[in-house]
């Protein structure tokens, strides 16, 4: 099952100001977007979050394989060189992923310093683009990878994340840094899924018989948790207490309780 969604961020001041025009950033990412036959393609088929504006300076949206337990991750920021987000509250201890040029590379912050290549790089760069002063790259990363200095990635849990960007090439704290700030936020599960890590069927959804992986709706009639309850309209068939059948003429709502109208 895959999740996708978008999130932007500000950092609630004024951005540094960038020489020249750019176009709004998800127009940007947009054309980039367009030679990502694959991403795309996930995308149209899987539900997304409304797009939120705020600045057009970072833009991040991802999309979650429960099957395979990763993230796939898009990057679109207003940089002709880096973007980058950490794992954590500061520089100091963050779980990295800096991506420049056509690269994403997996790291660790010791103290304030430049974050340091992690050799078993648990990250893949899937692609990068540039296009209208603006930069995007998709990357994935396993949300447990098992590295000692990696931190795992919840989905469906609110996750601290620091990030950046700038349009020379990143050397150290504080350095060639266009902005930066920290922000929390929840991976969210896509429509009918629900828990940590997507990993359960939300209310109203049921595990698909032919793929536990795969939450599929409630048929007419039904509705809750694994759809075991009757929706409105309907009640329990008295000779099978696990089928529900529609409410006789005259009766509604739960249970067929209520009169009908008329």
């Amino acid at each position: 099952k895959a999740t996708v969604s978008v999130l932007n961020w500000t950092v609630g001041a004024s951005p540094p100001l960038l020489e020249g025009p750019r176009p709004p950033l998800w127009v940007a990412g947009w054309f980039c977007m367009r030679s990502f036959a694959v991403v795309a393609a996930a995308a149209a088929a899987a539900a997304q979050d409304p797009a939120q504006t705020f600045a057009n300076e970072f833009a991040m949206s991802w999309t979650h394989d429960a099957g395979a337990g990763t993230l796939d991750v898009t990057f679109v920021c207003s940089a002709s060189k880096y973007c980058a987000v950490g794992l954590g509250t500061a520089m100091a201890d963050a779980d990295t992923v800096v991506c420049e040029g056509t690269v994403c590379k997996d790291g660790q912050t010791n103290g304030q310093a430049m974050p340091v290549d992690d050799a078993q790089n648990d990250v893949t760069t899937v692609s990068a683009c540039t296009a209208g002063g603006s930069t995007t790259f998709v990357w994935r990363r396993s949300l447990s990878t098992g590295d000692a200095g990696d931190k795992s990635i919840n989905v469906g849990q609110p996750t601290d994340l620091i990030w950046s960007w700038g349009d020379a090439t990143a050397t150290g704290h504080g350095t060639t840094i266009q902005d930066r700030s920290a922000v929390q936020i929840t991976f969210a599960c896509s429509a009918g899924y629900s828990g940590v890590n997507c990993a359960d069927c939300a209310s109203g959804y049921e595990s698909d018989p032919n793929n536990a992986l795969r939450c599929i709706a409630c048929g007419t009639g039904y509705t809750g948790v694994n759809c075991v309850d009757c929706a409105s309209g309907y009640e329990s068939d008295p000779n099978n207490a696990s089928r529900c059948i529609a409410c006789g003429t005259g009766y509604t709502g739960v249970n067929c309780t209520s009169c009908a109208s008329g």
